[in-house]
């Protein structure tokens, strides 16, 4: 992954966890991230509200059930793509972790999404629907187990 490439998924994520924060904070934030996504050299598409990159990054989508590799195709501040190898079927309408790893760490990063559309026999597009699981979980934490506007998964997680 290059620099800018590894630069806009870090402000996608930081996008998506203020997009979804309960609160007013990082709305300045929000603001200039906003601007960079939009502004980005990433491949424009003009059905799309958000500009997306396109990218190869491995990934593993889960449910309640099981969880099958997968690849992210192109991300944007509203979702990405996915190609998906059908060990999970994946519909319109369901919802699923995405887990991306960093190649360079340990780091994972959970994302809740719901798939929107097939593109494909294999591919998937998804939006986010709620921060990064890690947030939520300190989230809930913070809020004594509440659910404090951090979206809903259901077993998922």
């Amino acid at each position: 992954m290059t620099p800018f490439e590894q630069a806009f998924l870090s402000a996608v994520l930081r996008y998506v966890s203020l997009v979804h924060a309960p609160h007013d904070a990082g709305r300045d934030e929000l603001t200039g991230l906003r601007v960079l996504l939009e502004q980005s050299n990433a491949a424009p598409d003009e059905r799309r509200r958000h500009r997306r990159m396109l990218v190869d990054l491995a990934a593993i989508t889960r449910d309640a059930d099981m969880q099958a590799p997968a690849r992210v195709l192109d991300i944007g501040a509203g979702g990405l793509r996915l190609r998906n190898d059908g060990r999970l079927p994946l519909r319109t309408g369901d919802r699923v972790v995405v887990s991306l790893t960093s190649e360079r760490s340990s780091l994972r990063i959970d994302l809740p999404v719901e798939v929107v559309r097939r593109t494909g026999a294999d591919e998937v597009g998804v939006r986010f629907c709620g921060p990064p699981l890690s947030l939520q979980r300190s989230l809930q934490a913070a809020d004594g187990g509440g659910r404090h506007g951090t979206g809903r998964m259901g077993a998922v997680g």
